[in-house]
């Protein structure tokens, strides 16, 4: 059976340089919750190179959520910041960071890039 959250976090460390994040620099510690045990990732991002690494590390940025809903945000199907309002996952550290956090994540299940479709276009509008 496959783990949507560690399949997810070890592509980040497998992705060329990401201009989404190129300018950005900090630790983002994920404290995943089943039951009583908690597992821990950092995800380092460091001008536009981003690593995942268990365990836990000195982070700028906590996240802490139900493993079960993370496995949903790593594959697209539930949206972080609407995770984040419905306080079913919690954020303390540096706010601006989970921002630029959350544009690593994936979209919604058969969303495009939107450069894709212009490329498709030919560069038209």
């Amino acid at each position: 059976m496959s783990d949507p959250t560690v399949e997810f976090l070890d592509a980040l460390s497998h992705r060329p340089p990401d201009p989404l994040v190129a300018r950005v620099r900090g630790t983002v510690q994920l404290e995943l919750e089943d039951g009583v045990e908690t597992d821990y990732w950092a995800v380092v991002l460091s001008n536009g190179n981003v690593s995942a690494l268990p365990g836990r590390r000195p982070a700028d940025c906590v996240i802490n959520v139900r493993r079960s809903l993370f496995d949903e945000i790593a594959t697209g199907r539930l949206a972080p910041f609407a995770a984040l309002l419905r306080n079913q996952l919690t954020v303390s550290g540096d706010l601006l960071l989970y921002g630029y956090f959350q544009r690593l994540l994936p979209g919604p299940p058969g969303a495009r890039d939107p450069r894709e479709l212009v490329a498709e276009r030919g560069g038209r509008r």
